[in-house]
């Protein structure tokens, strides 16, 4: 007799155990696909341009590179949430800040005045150059702005620096990226 309960202690031990590795693998399962979707991104689209900058390529075409603003306004949005979870540190973002502050747009009948938007196409030319394209892209730049709040959020020891230039894209969207007459943004600059 005394066989029969110990089969039945096991069975329900096992059954536990079966029970209780489900429900941690259904848990734990979203947060890791999650991951997963992050690193492989950050695989496929960051490319390190130097040693302080990093952009996303949205080019599927890794020998020609495309960085576009609204790439690295997504950039900089995926990374700060990233690093909400723990997954990315500031020096990512930062990096790709940097990138965003390399290749600001210009304005002006010569393009001599330095916005902080940014321009929103910089690619390789016929004679190999990594050459910035004029004006700005607002949704870009909305998106940087964006990055930015968030990124005052997550490391607040360097929300002054954030929130100032968050202050200042902001400034130059309302000065160069939306019509005073029809009241809506611009698609750029």
């Amino acid at each position: 007799m005394k066989r029969p309960v110990y089969i039945w202690l096991l069975t329900l031990v096992v059954a536990v155990i079966y029970i209780a590795t489900l429900a941690f693998v259904r848990i734990k399962n979203p947060e890791h696909i999650q991951y997963e979707a992050y690193r492989r991104w950050q695989e496929t689209y960051l490319v390190r341009k130097n040693n302080k900058q990093t952009y996303v390529n949205t080019s599927n075409d890794q020998k020609h590179p495309v960085a576009l603003s609204e790439g690295q306004g997504y950039g900089l949005q995926v990374v700060s949430r990233a690093a909400e979870k723990g997954w990315a540190s500031e020096n990512d973002f930062d990096k790709l800040l940097n990138y965003y502050l390399a290749h600001r747009d210009y304005v002006g009948k010569h393009h001599d005045q330095l916005t902080y938007l940014m321009s929103w196409r910089q690619s390789y030319n016929k004679e190999g150059q990594w050459v910035d394209d004029h004006n700005s892209a607002t949704d870009g730049d909305l998106y940087i702005a964006a990055a930015l709040h968030r990124a005052a959020k997550v490391w607040p020891q360097k929300a002054p620096y954030y929130h100032k230039l968050e202050q200042q894209i902001a400034t130059d969207i309302m000065k160069y990226e939306y019509n005073p007459t029809t009241h809506m943004l611009t698609v750029g600059d």
